[in-house]
């Protein structure tokens, strides 16, 4: 759907109004997630690309377990920090939303009562 000019934007009722709403929310939320995905994608590869390197020198002796329990505790930080990562990028996501929805709301309040909020 074409992003919604606020200024020509005059929904006629509440249900107008919901439908607007939840039609920018995916259009947010669909740009946002493949975006995320895509950013956190090479650090899962990489994530198992050392799994698999510190499980294969143990096996073939190269490291000794005390070393590949490093390696674990290593690779649990570098998870945790994909994973705030993760999480921040959702806080922004919820603040793409909340903006968008509360210029709707904004501009419908205009259309109904003529009054342009100072939000």
């Amino acid at each position: 759907m074409a992003k919604i000019k606020l200024a020509e934007f005059k929904p006629k009722n509440a249900k107008e109004l919901a439908d607007a709403i939840v039609n920018d929310v995916s259009e947010i939320a669909g740009a946002t997630v493949p975006r995320l995905a895509t950013s956190i994608l090479p650090h899962i590869k990489s994530l198992s690309a050392s799994t698999f390197q510190s499980a294969t020198l143990f096996k073939q002796g190269k490291i000794t377990q005390a070393e590949l329990d490093r390696a674990t505790l290593d690779q649990e930080a570098y998870l945790n920090s994909i994973l705030l990562m993760a999480l921040f990028s959702t806080y922004v996501l919820a603040q793409e939303v909340l903006n968008g929805v509360m210029a709707l709301i904004v501009a419908a309040i205009k259309s109904w009562t003529g009054v342009e909020l100072n939000f």
